[in-house]
């Protein structure tokens, strides 16, 4: 969470924080809108500094847990251009559907 906070402010620069280089940068699926860039100048920009980005499904009620894009409702809200990786708790329903949607 430091990592996009610390985004949110200065990512407009072009610069990327120390505590975003080489980690897994976790991206809450309705917040990613704020992130700038978002998503392929994003997903550029954590990539040359060594990072991988994952969609996580929404933050809500300050749960920081691990929900995941789990519903087709939450995949059609991922970007047609997203390159990253998404998590999910549910492969077996999301994974075909992410398949034909991201050829």
């Amino acid at each position: 969470m430091q990592c996009l906070l610390q985004y949110l402010g200065l990512g407009w620069t072009g610069y990327v924080p120390d505590i975003c280089r080489n980690t897994a940068v976790l991206v809450p699926v309705n917040y990613a809108w704020l992130l700038w860039g978002w998503p392929n100048l994003f997903i550029e920009r954590m990539q040359a500094e060594g990072s991988a980005v994952v969609l996580l499904g929404p933050y809500e009620n300050g749960d920081p847990g691990a929900a995941g894009i789990d519903s087709a409702e939450q995949l059609a809200e991922v970007p047609q251009a997203f390159s990253g990786y998404l998590w999910t708790n549910k492969i077996e329903s999301i994974g075909p559907l992410a398949r034909d949607r991201f050829k």
